[in-house]
């Protein structure tokens, strides 16, 4: 396909995925936008995956297969930025689905009808039997609820990066790409894309399936200290974009929803997990939000915060 062709670059990095690969790749054969191109990375998978991806570029012109020795995710989502050619990016992970074949279509319409750096819709769940498309409480922002031009300071959230599309050259332009963090580099890409360009156009319908339940987590130290090195990106640029609503959510995500995870590892003697959390107080919503990671510490390991009170 020629450079001059290329609408939307959608890259999908893939590592040991085979059981469902082929139900990725059909959903991306299916999609009705031409001028798109797929950039796909094998990253050194031990599986078929390879394979299934070079069957799909002996007959279908869009895809591009690439392959290199293993560096994870975020290192293969960087190189898939830097080898696109399109006008926007996306971004598939290799065991999830586009909803409709007209998803593509519509992302790209709506980004060029309003003129945005960047377009987006509704988050979708696969679960074994059923699709959820509603979502409650912290994760409501997940959906819109019509067709419309928000800016991120209202929206001011940092999940479900996949359901977007963005201007190449805005990620370019400002050098945005993904940290090398084992887990957790979607929300800091997500966030800093959204405050380049201000504005998003949100449509209402689905435009992401990520598929649920299926991978297994392992809590070790690489893993978990990723997650709060990923938090700590989130707090430091809400905070130095006055978004408070973002610091606030990103202080549950360390204090609620990741809590016991952080505080198993110092049960643990994790050093790292301790002085990193130490270091997030800086970023705190409030002297009582920053009070909480004393309470934390207390969880996983009593006699820190003895020594530190003393």
């Amino acid at each position: 396909m020629a450079e001059r062709e290329i609408r939307l670059s959608v890259v999908l990095p893939a590592f040991n995925v085979q059981q469902h690969l082929d139900q990725c790749m059909e959903s991306l054969v299916r999609q009705t936008l031409t001028g798109v191109e797929y950039i796909c990375i094998d990253d050194g998978s031990s599986d078929r995956s390879l394979r299934i991806l070079r069957d799909y570029e002996r007959y279908d012109a869009r895809f591009r297969v690439m392959s290199q020795a293993n560096a994870g995710v975020a290192v293969t989502r960087n190189r898939g930025i830097a080898e696109a050619r399109g006008k926007y990016v996306a971004f598939m992970d290799p065991d999830d689905l586009y909803p409709e074949p007209t998803t593509l279509q519509k992302l790209w319409d709506a980004a060029e009808t309003h003129g945005v750096a960047i377009a987006g819709g509704s988050w979708s769940e696969q679960h074994p039997t059923w699709v959820r498309t509603k979502f409650e409480g912290i994760y409501d922002k997940y959906t819109f609820e019509r067709d419309e031009l928000l800016t991120y300071a209202d929206y001011q959230f940092d999940y479900g990066f996949h359901r977007f599309i963005y201007s190449l050259d805005l990620l370019r332009t400002h050098d945005i790409g993904f940290p090398e963090l084992i887990r957790f580099q979607d929300p800091p890409f997500f966030v800093r894309a959204m405050v380049a360009a201000g504005e998003f156009y949100a449509l209402a319908e689905p435009t992401y399936r990520y598929r649920w339940g299926h991978q297994k987590l392992d809590w070790n130290h690489r893993r978990t200290l990723a997650v709060l090195a990923g938090l700590q990106d989130v707090l430091r640029d809400a905070s130095d974009n006055g978004l408070d609503d973002l610091r606030e959510l990103a202080w549950w995500r360390l204090t609620t929803e990741y809590r016991s995870r952080f505080t198993a590892r110092i049960l643990l003697g994790d050093v790292k997990i301790l002085e990193t959390l130490i270091e997030c107080m800086k970023w705190a919503p409030s002297e009582q939000a920053a009070a909480e990671i004393s309470t934390m510490i207390a969880e996983g390991h009593p006699s820190v915060t003895e020594a530190r009170a003393g």
